[in-house]
């Protein structure tokens, strides 16, 4: 609209009435800036703006370009990508690891590990012991996790174990991140009432979980876990 259709109008509606209509015109520029891209401003989608549905004032064309563009890319990253820090426990324990058990005394074995999981916060595992420490043979058996109670079954190892009671740790956490720094209650298999006082020290940054077991007495032995 030019100045001198304004003073047309004036003389035609009268002055108070047309700045009103101006006012309004001004007030709409950032809406119709929003709703160009197909969206209105309480989210509903609506049809594309024809040019010739109104005269653009010179707020519209300056304030269009300068609100338009930020809206879309300000709000995609934030949903993007989810965080490490959502990753399920058994999501996290998922995939092929490397396995350095030093026990007391010093012994040591070494292992490779598989963990299977298909995200129910349940799953089966596999250690392949290379022969150390008397280990020598894969162990197999399941998971569980429910309400921070993790329970682990050995249906396949050393007959010893196999016929006791499967290994259980309380306190476990439903969602791992790349760096963990927890201490978890925990009853070895076959333990009973002695097992009380027994507990993991479990670290993680990276690709490495370092797992100290520490018996009631004191005494400890260490499990470094790599990422295969």
């Amino acid at each position: 609209m030019t100045i001198g259709q304004i003073r047309s109008a004036a003389r035609v509606i009268g002055r108070r009435t047309t700045l009103r209509y101006l006012a309004l015109g001004v007030g709409a520029s950032p809406a119709a800036a929003c709703t160009s891209s197909g969206t209105s401003p309480d989210g509903k989608t609506q049809p594309p703006t024809s040019p010739a549905a109104h005269t653009p004032t010179p707020a519209t064309a300056t304030t269009a370009p300068a609100t338009a563009p930020p809206t879309a890319p300000a709000t995609a990253p934030a949903t993007a990508k989810p965080t490490v820090a959502e990753r399920a426990f058994d999501a996290f324990v998922r995939g092929n690891w490397t396995l350095t058990s030093t026990l007391p005394g010093n012994k040591s074995a070494q292992g490779a590990v598989t963990v299977q999981a298909d995200g129910g916060g349940n799953g089966g595992w596999t250690i392949q012991w290379s022969g150390q420490a008397g280990k020598a043979g894969a162990w197999r058996g399941t998971f569980l996790l429910r309400g921070g109670h993790l329970a682990l079954t050995i249906s396949d190892g050393p007959t010893n174990l196999t016929q006791q009671h499967g290994p259980q740790a309380l306190d476990v956490p439903a969602t791992l991140a790349d760096t963990i720094q927890l201490t978890l209650p925990w009853q070895p298999p076959g333990a009973g009432p002695a097992a009380d006082g027994q507990r993991l020290s479990v670290t993680y940054s990276g690709t490495t979980l370092r797992i100290v077991h520490t018996t009631a007495s004191g005494s400890t032995s260490t499990h470094v876990c790599t990422r295969a």
